[in-house]
């Protein structure tokens, strides 16, 4: 990664700080959010609009709740924990429960161990980044 911030300054041709923190929050969200977009595409395709509303509504409180409260101590990156926390909440934990309450009709149900495994890369890459942070 040492070549992010190069790119970053010779994109922005210097007028923006590279912020790694930040870039950290960023990428951790991003792999939630790619988790969830195949819930996310289901919920919106039966056109559940109360489940879409909810996990709207509940996005948009999270990253304005989350970066009010630490952006004196995180700054800018505060805006990407915000991120990185609604996106958990609302591209992993909502969409599944919503699913999961949606298929419970069915015969069929959503593998807690399947689900597990598939979430293993997310919360591996968002742990390295804490790590990496140390703890922020």
């Amino acid at each position: 990664m040492p070549f992010l911030e190069g790119l970053y300054k010779l994109q922005t041709k210097g007028y923006l700080e590279f912020n790694f923190k930040l870039f950290l929050f960023l990428a951790a969200g991003i792999s939630f959010i790619k988790f969830g977009a195949g819930l996310i595409t289901y919920i919106k395709s039966i056109n559940c609009l109360f489940s879409q509303t909810i996990i709207i509504f509940t996005r948009v409180i999270l990253i304005f709740l989350i970066s009010f409260l630490f952006i004196s101590k995180l700054g800018i990156a505060a805006v990407g924990l915000g991120i990185l926390i609604s996106e958990l909440v609302s591209s992993v934990i909502l969409p599944l429960y919503f699913v999961n309450k949606i298929i419970e009709s069915f015969p069929v149900y959503l593998n807690p161990k399947l689900i597990f495994l598939l979430l293993l890369p997310p919360f591996v890459s968002s742990a390295i980044s804490l790590i990496y942070l140390g703890g922020f």
